[in-house]
């Protein structure tokens, strides 16, 4: 999902076209207004973006609508305002594959914020961060999609977390996949 920070979110799609795994596809759900939208598939035609645009912004109705239309069997979350190494797909992929999980969990890097301590060690999860996750797509047949009561506020990200956990998923945070998260 994105809401003005395209400067940003150029940035990000920048860094996955660099990605040594590459992206099946990538799904934009631009919730700018109308009358500020850019156009990014121009500057961005080597990358497989899915542009839709959503007229009245929510974080859980974006979230959900990128949920329905992937065609991958795995879905990976990142926020516009994220930098990623050019190694984070792979990383998230060979997590999944180690661990014979559902859900590979990273953490975010914010300037200036210290990593809490519950972060700092690879540990089965219940938390399920939107801005570096890579879930199977088939695990939301389970759990449901993002719970609109939480559309504009906080806890989206965790009550998905609570509900991916107790539905038997296995979700493993590993803190060695990280990214640059700037809160814009």
């Amino acid at each position: 999902p994105t809401f003005a920070r395209y400067l940003s979110l150029k940035v990000l799609l920048k860094q996955l076209r660099c990605q040594v795994l590459k992206p099946h596809e990538i799904i934009i759900i631009d919730q700018n207004i109308k009358e500020e939208r850019e156009p990014l598939t121009t500057e961005f035609n080597d990358l497989p973006l899915k542009v839709f645009f959503l007229d009245k912004s929510g974080q859980c109705s974006a979230g959900n609508i990128g949920i329905k239309i992937a065609s991958g069997d795995f879905i990976l979350f990142l926020d516009d305002d994220d930098e990623v190494g050019e190694n984070l797909i792979k990383l998230h992929v060979d997590n999944l594959l180690y661990f014979n999980a559902d859900v590979s969990s990273g953490i975010a890097v914010v300037p200036g914020e210290e990593i809490p301590e519950k972060f700092n060690h690879i540990r089965v999860s219940d938390v399920f961060p939107t801005n570096n996750t890579l879930i199977k797509r088939d695990v939301f047949r389970k759990t449901g999609l993002f719970d609109l009561a939480y559309e504009h506020g906080p806890r989206a990200d965790g009550d998905m977390g609570i509900r991916v956990y107790l539905s038997g998923a296995l979700m493993i945070l590993n803190n060695k996949i990280s990214l640059l998260h700037h809160h814009s």
